[in-house]
């Protein structure tokens, strides 16, 4: 996983995120009324690689 991302950052914009965190950084972003800035900060990349990807269960609101 490291190289492959270590090498597709030579040609493309990359970010990393693990799901628990993505998902608990958009709710911050709702309540306090950032949601579009920090939405922003992971759709600007090329390539957005999600670990951790339904280890857990979502919550409705998640989905």
């Amino acid at each position: 996983m490291v190289l492959y991302h270590r090498n597709i950052q030579h040609y493309y914009s990359v970010r990393y995120v693990r799901l628990p965190d993505l998902l608990l950084d958009l709710q911050a972003a709702r309540d306090n009324g950032t949601f579009s800035t920090v939405l922003k900060k992971y759709t600007k990349p090329i390539v957005l690689i999600l670990d951790e990807w339904l280890l857990l269960k979502l919550t409705e609101a998640e989905l």
